[in-house]
């Protein structure tokens, strides 16, 4: 599990910028991998609550939504997590 002191930013770039549009339509198992690898840490702080202070501020709670709503979509395809 990767470790878990990435940034908001960290993840937006990822999301915005190295996915991009293109891939955020195409189901692929080697991006699931890479999410969970860089990001499941991250989304376990966010679900212990350890994440809220990324809601006081716009960008960072884009990131926070991202990484809870979005990424778990891709780390957990097929599965009821």
């Amino acid at each position: 599990m990767a470790a878990t002191n990435a940034e908001p930013q960290d993840v937006l770039n990822f999301w915005l910028e190295d996915v991009g549009p293109a891939g955020w339509y195409n189901s692929s198992e080697t991006l699931d991998a890479d999410i969970r690898a860089r990001f499941e840490g991250l989304w376990d702080e966010a679900q212990a609550g350890k994440l809220n202070h990324w809601l006081t501020n716009p960008t960072d709670a884009l990131a926070f939504l991202i990484l809870t709503d979005q990424f778990p979509r891709n780390m957990f395809r097929d599965t009821g997590k």
